[in-house]
């Protein structure tokens, strides 16, 4: 038995992929560090942006190549996938996806199907561990064929659950056999548009072989990728080709009165077989979030046992409620040193404080309760910017991963117009709460000389916990921009 992370990575060793790039986040971290331990080519970038782009320009060479990131990195690929899908790619290249439905270890519990879709991608999602290898055999031979970047979904239950490894063979490689041009401008975009629906248009049918629809029954459960191993019943269509959906679906489903449609996290499917459906002049219905038969976010085997239960007396399912607390900082951590300093200078003043992802958004929790906003990784210092617009001086805190993830934009800004901001930049030298990979500054890149070089004027170094109050003390006191650059590890023993 492998763990579900274990056989994604394993899957794609055997498939012969060459290049492997991403950046940390749970569920699929290990992904990329179990390929980086056998000693394949994989890497972490600073961030999804850069390796998405990386591993196009891997792609567009004929290296096999896969990009490994979780839900909310999916955001930050969007611009060049947005012309990769119109000039196409050369050899395989897969997004490996992790999703957080109930967003155990995440900010938000975003749903990288509707994203895919938007970036008109197709999008596949195995029904089982046991079906994961085959599927991303499928989804390389399908980026190939059709010159197109496949995204593969897991979620966390997937990557933190036991199954059995079914072996694979290596496909031979379909590459392109002249040389072409990959550029999507203004003279090619319309062409290359149409070229993709049609693509899409042959996915679909591509997508037809792989129904197994139940023979007999009125009703029958339709159950997206993964949820499908949480299912007991007999009645069942595991779907695994998510988007497009495979064209003679719904007039497949014809012959059942009643489609239970369960998936997470949103109604995607659900959403676009009614649609479709109704387009065909189809009768049966079709049951799901959108009908509240079924409840948003994660599904567990009981909730989805509940579900079906309720479903088939025609009632509403009733769900016990979860309640979650806020996990506090770790034993020494350099991030109580800046909470313990800031709150004895603030005294009984209110300042406004924008936390960032990463340990900085455990001081929303006891005994602190510091933080009056987090959003999203390196937008504390924006954040920040956006509040002192009101005229008092705030506080942005952002971890060393956070400042060279995407923190530099806000904080280029903050410095070109002299923002009412004290920043302070934690540099624990790691990705702590993504398992405690290196950061840049470690690998020799200086935090002070980049602030520097991005034209900040008083930038503040400490190694410290004694000289924290004097510093912010002096930066509170005037106006404009500050950083603080605060060097001290964290003490888990956990760094790589």
């Amino acid at each position: 038995m492998s763990r579900g992370d274990e056989i994604i990575a394993r899957a794609l060793e055997e498939l012969g992929i060459e290049f492997i790039t991403g950046h940390p986040g749970s569920p699929v971290t290990r992904v990329a560090e179990i390929l980086m331990e056998r000693g394949l080519n994989a890497e972490w970038a600073v961030n999804e942006l850069s390796a998405i782009e990386t591993a196009l320009g891997a792609s567009f060479a004929g290296i096999r190549s896969a990009v490994v990131i979780k839900h909310v990195g999916m955001n930050h690929i969007v611009d060049p996938i947005m012309c990769a899908n119109l000039t196409g790619v050369n050899s395989a290249l897969l997004i490996i996806v992790g999703d957080d439905p109930g967003a155990t270890r995440s900010q938000n519990e975003q749903d990288s199907r509707v994203l895919a879709s938007f970036m008109e991608l197709p999008v596949l999602e195995p029904s089982s561990h046991e079906r994961a290898p085959e599927v991303l055999k499928s989804a390389l031979t399908l980026s190939e064929d059709l010159r197109l970047p496949v995204v593969v979904r897991f979620t966390a239950d997937f990557c933190y659950t036991e199954g059995k490894y079914h072996e694979i063979k290596k496909p031979e490689k379909n590459l392109l056999r002249e040389r072409k041009k990959w550029i999507s401008t203004m003279e090619n975009v319309e062409g290359n548009h149409r070229k993709l629906h049609e693509k899409l248009k042959v996915i679909s049918k591509i997508f037809d072989e792989w129904l197994r629809l139940p023979d007999e029954g009125e009703e029958v459960i339709l159950a997206s990728g993964f949820v499908a191993s949480k299912v007991r019943e007999k009645n069942l269509i595991a779907l695994e080709t998510i988007y497009p959906l495979p064209s003679t679906l719904p007039e497949k489903l014809a012959k059942f009165k009643k489609i239970l449609v369960l998936e997470e996290v949103e109604a995607f499917v659900e959403r676009h077989l009614r649609s479709e459906m109704h387009l065909r002049g189809i009768s049966s219905q079709v049951f799901g979030k959108e009908t509240g038969n079924v409840k948003l976010g994660r599904l567990t085997e009981e909730d989805v046992k509940r579900t079906i239960e309720a479903f088939r007396r025609g009632e509403m399912p009733k769900y016990p409620e979860e309640i979650r607390k806020p996990s506090g900082l770790c034993e020494q951590c350099p991030y109580e040193d800046v909470a313990e300093a800031i709150l004895k200078v603030a005294g009984e003043r209110k300042i406004f404080i924008a936390g960032d992802s990463g340990c900085s958004v455990r001081l929303r929790a006891p005994p602190y309760e510091l933080l009056d906003v987090k959003l999203n990784m390196g937008s504390s210092a924006g954040i920040a910017r956006g509040f002192s617009l009101k005229e008092e001086k705030t506080i942005a805190i952002m971890g060393d991963s956070a400042f060279f993830h995407s923190g530099i934009y806000g904080i280029l800004d903050a410095s070109l117009n002299d923002s009412n901001v004290l920043l302070v930049i934690v540099d624990n030298e790691a990705a702590a709460m993504s398992g405690f990979q290196k950061t840049p500054n470690v690998r020799g890149v200086s935090i002070e000389e980049l602030l520097r070089a991005l034209g900040v004027k008083r930038v503040s170094t400490s190694e410290e916990k004694e000289e924290l109050e004097k510093i912010f003390e002096e930066s509170l006191g005037r106006r404009g921009f500050d950083i603080l650059v605060y060097h001290r590890r964290c003490p888990e023993d956990k760094y790589k």
